[in-house]
C-alpha cells in the first residue's frame, strides 16, 4: 500500500492497499493523527517524525520495518520506504 502527505495543505491520501492493511472501511476519513495513530511504538513514532522530516529536508530516503495496530486491533509488522 502507498500513501501521499500534501505539504502545503497537511492532507494525508492513502492508496486502497494501505486502507486495507490498515483495515479502515472505505468511507473512512482520514485526519492527521492518523499519520502516527496506528504506530504501536510511541519511540517509532518519533524515529518516523525525525526521519520524514530529515527526508523533506535532504531529500534522503528511509526504509523501515515496525509494528502498527490494525483498526481492529491486529497487530501487523509493515514497511515503510520513503
Amino acid at each position: 500500500g502507498g500513501w501521499e502527505y500534501n505539504l502545503i495543505d497537511g492532507n494525508l491520501h492513502w492508496t486502497p492497499v494501505a486502507r486495507e492493511i490498515h483495515e479502515l472501511d472505505e468511507d473512512y476519513k482520514l485526519t492527521k493523527m492518523d499519520r502516527i495513530k496506528f504506530i504501536k511504538d510511541p519511540r517509532i513514532i518519533s524515529l518516523i517524525q525525525n526521519i520524514v522530516k530529515n527526508s523533506i529536508e535532504t531529500n534522503e530516503s528511509w526504509d523501515l520495518q515496525f509494528v502498527i495496530n490494525t483498526m481492529k486491533g491486529k497487530e501487523l509488522w509493515v514497511r515503510s520506504i520513503g
